[in-house]
């Protein structure tokens, strides 16, 4: 892949740094986002301009859909200003978060937090960025969302199905469930 342009989200750490990294060994160059690691996600755009691509980052709040507006605005810019384009090749909506909290303890402020940045930002993100280029993606190959395959059963870090299930809905925590039923309030476990 050459000239080619990612958004990943959720980049200055773990998964979405990774891709980055990923997609720049692919000559593939990146706009990554950081909720606050301003830092970390600097430095993976130097170390993707080492390797000869082009980066930058900008900062998101994924769980902030009324800033979506204003991001699209900076990622346009971007576009223009680095790769003299309007528009970009692919979308990784990456960002995520953990609570650490126990099923029975989880409140509906967190469990709103938790739809805001798994389900109801990453939809919204890419009604704002990458809505005009579905049009040019057939069957919107070019749209990637990875922490809902988290859910889906396939994988899950042992004890941490809460953030499963807001990436997928229902099914991760159906699959958390029948994996570990003592977690689980209601559930005997026997």
């Amino acid at each position: 892949m050459s000239n080619k342009i990612a958004i990943v989200t959720g980049a200055s750490r773990g998964l979405g740094k990774n891709a980055v990294e990923k997609l720049a060994d692919q000559g593939v160059d990146v706009i990554l986002t950081y909720h606050s690691q301003r830092e970390e996600a600097d430095s993976i755009v130097r170390a993707v301009q080492a390797k000869g691509g082009k980066a930058a980052a900008l900062q998101l709040d994924v769980g902030d859909s009324k800033s979506f507006t204003a991001f699209a605005a900076q990622v346009k810019t971007l576009l223009a200003d680095i790769w003299q384009r309007d528009s970009f090749d692919f979308l990784v909506n990456n960002a995520g978060i953990g609570l650490g909290v126990p099923f029975a303890e989880v409140s509906e402020e967190q469990f709103d937090l938790l739809m805001n940045i798994h389900l109801k930002g990453p939809l919204f993100l890419t009604q704002k960025t990458a809505a005009a280029d579905c049009r040019r993606w057939p069957h919107s190959q070019r749209l990637y969302w990875p922490n809902a395959f988290l859910s889906a059963g396939l994988f899950s870090v042992c004890g941490d199905e809460r953030r499963d299930g807001s990436s997928h809905q229902v099914s991760g925590e159906r699959a958390g469930r029948a994996r570990h039923p003592r977690q689980y309030s209601g559930a005997r476990g026997d």
